[in-house]
């Protein structure tokens, strides 16, 4: 069984926009990218490092995305001690555990670090520009769009 990132995908915060509006177009399109429902997704968690804007809460994408399904969990995650990739590899590690069988991750916040997915021009810094929503979960096949963390999230300044 092997547990990666399915898709991801990157909303551009437009001028007129907010970021909720911003994380449910990036939430969508990841969703849609991996060949999922939002049926299936098990956890939302939003992830930011020191300022959350107040709109951006798994609650509030659960919400907007319209999955008042009840299984699926929230978490939002503010922290200056994980890096957005630790992050990500502990919900793989809770997707290995039987815990959770997809996860949509999002992230609109992190300064700090840039994530270099081949240093192309999908490379953009995490803060007031865009956000990031990745769909973790196991892989049914060797499908092309399946990426794994190894290959295209190294973390680079």
């Amino acid at each position: 069984m092997k547990i990666r990132i399915l898709s991801r995908a990157k909303s551009l915060l437009g001028d007129d926009d907010n970021i909720l509006n911003t994380s449910v177009r990036a939430s969508l399109t990841a969703v849609t990218q991996s060949g999922i429902s939002l049926d299936s997704i098990d956890c939302i968690v939003c992830a930011s490092t020191m300022f959350r804007p107040s709109s951006f809460s798994a609650t509030n994408v659960k919400r907007h995305l319209g999955m008042f399904k009840k299984a699926c969990e929230t978490k939002d995650i503010t922290s200056t001690i994980y890096t957005f990739s630790q992050l990500v590899e502990e919900f793989m590690d809770l997707i290995r555990a039987g815990t959770y069988k997809r996860v949509l991750v999002l992230n609109a916040d992190g300064s700090r670090f840039r994530l270099n997915w081949s240093c192309n021009d999908e490379n953009s810094p995490l803060t007031g520009e865009a956000v990031w929503a990745f769909v973790l979960g196991q892989e049914e096949d060797d499908s092309a769009h399946a990426h794994s963390t190894e290959e295209k999230m190294g973390v680079c300044s």
